[in-house]
């Protein structure tokens, strides 16, 4: 559990944003055609350790990603102190430009693929719930 944000990483409301998506690699994780993007993975990392707003990320053994239901699947779930400050992470300079490149290394999945929902103070989502959001209707 990380520290519970104080001062200008609380959010107003009292929730958090969290988020989860899911990526199907092209190629097995080892296959020389991934190296370019596992590259990025500690950089993009890093950045959003750095990034306003943040406040956890799921990280596997390594803390580098996760692998999800397969050995192509890479999911990603944090948690944001708003969904502003998430936008700006994903569409800032580091990860934008993994983001801009990502046909290079990932299937283009049907939407959707990624989901976004508020929790509590003081709670982290799990990789479980994120899937069932993920996989719920729409107007649920």
């Amino acid at each position: 559990m990380p520290d519970v944000p104080t001062g200008d990483r609380m959010p107003d409301d009292g929730l958090f944003v969290a988020q989860l998506n899911v990526a199907q690699a092209l190629y097995e994780l080892d296959d020389p055609r991934m190296a370019s993007y596992l590259s990025l993975i500690e950089e993009v990392n890093a950045a959003a350790d750095r990034a306003a707003g943040f406040v956890w990320r799921l990280k596997d053994g390594s803390g580098k990603l996760n692998v999800g239901r397969s050995s192509r699947e890479i999911v990603n779930l944090s948690v944001w102190r708003s969904l502003d400050d998430l936008r700006d992470f994903v569409h800032g300079e580091i990860h934008g430009h993994a983001l801009r490149k990502r046909s290079k290394w990932f299937i283009r999945l049907p939407s959707p693929y990624s989901v976004v929902w508020s929790i509590p103070l003081g709670r982290l989502p799990t990789l479980q719930e994120g899937l069932k959001r993920l996989a719920a209707p729409q107007h649920e």
